[in-house]
């Protein structure tokens, strides 16, 4: 069996620019499990996963908490 047997020809892609909800949103569309990433001139300059998204977004939520629980500790601190 070649890939080219089963491999997708429709593939999901976006700018460089694209924010993660816009990727999200396309996987989802797609029913996807990455998205390719061009430049303004149609280049592929990257690929972005599942997985390699919902690694940033679980970073993204631990660094809110951290904030979150530092921003209270100084609230303690210095109360206003």
């Amino acid at each position: 069996m070649k890939v080219q047997e089963f491999m997708l020809t429709d593939v999901p892609v976006v700018k460089v620019g694209a924010s993660l909800r816009d990727v999200a949103a396309v996987l989802a569309e797609h029913e996807a499990s990455g998205v390719i990433v061009v430049d303004e001139a149609g280049e592929v300059v990257g690929v972005v996963s599942e997985t390699v998204l919902a690694s940033v977004l679980k970073r993204i939520t631990d660094d809110a908490e951290d904030i979150r629980s530092e921003t209270a500790l100084w609230a303690e601190i210095i109360p206003a």
